[in-house]
């Protein structure tokens, strides 16, 4: 049964290591908390970043009290040094969405201005959002002048009981990157190899 153990425990940490030869690039908790709102159409009100406790970073802001297509706000971070983004080829994070009603999330990054299509996320549930970064160019990907993620919908969306809905309330949490799942097999496959070992010891 050890013996299955460990090739498994092996088996897991070489696929992750393999995956983590494609670099994923995801940002701090401190990183989320530095966002702020860098464009919107129309937004009448949005909240400073604040920690939600586990790791992440709660969001809300209010929209126009009319009704509106495609509103939409855009939190992220401007670089007056580019961000260098050599040798990564996507973009992740994790949205919650902490509101009564579906809403739209998207990530993006800039200069060239590319964003992945809206991902609508169910009231209470999480999504890993990940943004294609191998379109771009060795030069666009060292010159990054701008990152974050936006949310998106009709306005307003009626929800349950015909109240309309204005209000985008959502938390956004760092994606682990494979190098520290592989750290963390390896560690999973010390303890058992160790354990083996006492067990035989005390037998």
């Amino acid at each position: 049964k050890m013996k299955k153990l460990v090739g498994l425990l092996v088996g897991a940490m070489m696929m992750m290591a393999t995956s983590a030869m494609a670099l994923t690039y995801t940002l701090t908790q401190a990183d989320l908390l530095n966002f702020v709102v860098l464009d919107s159409s129309p937004v009448l009100y949005s909240a400073l970043p604040a920690d939600d406790g586990i790791g992440g970073v709660k969001f809300n802001t209010l929209f126009t009290n009319t009704p509106q297509t495609n509103a939409f706000v855009a939190y992220g971070l401007n670089f007056n040094t580019p961000l260098n983004l050599t040798g990564y080829d996507k973009f992740q994070l994790s949205v919650t969405n902490l509101n009564e009603n579906p809403w739209n999330f998207g990530l993006f990054v800039g200069t060239p201005n590319i964003n992945t299509l809206p991902t609508s996320v169910a009231v209470g549930s999480s999504t890993t959002l990940t943004l294609d970064l191998t379109s771009l160019t060795s030069t666009d990907l060292a010159n990054i002048d701008a990152i974050g993620l936006y949310v998106n919908a009709n306005l307003p969306i009626i929800g349950t009981g015909g109240i309309a809905d204005y209000t985008a309330e959502f938390s956004a949490n760092p994606v682990p990157e494979p190098g520290t799942m592989v750290l963390l097999g390896a560690g999973l496959l010390g303890l058992a190899i160790f354990g083996k070992r006492r067990m035989n010891k005390e037998a």
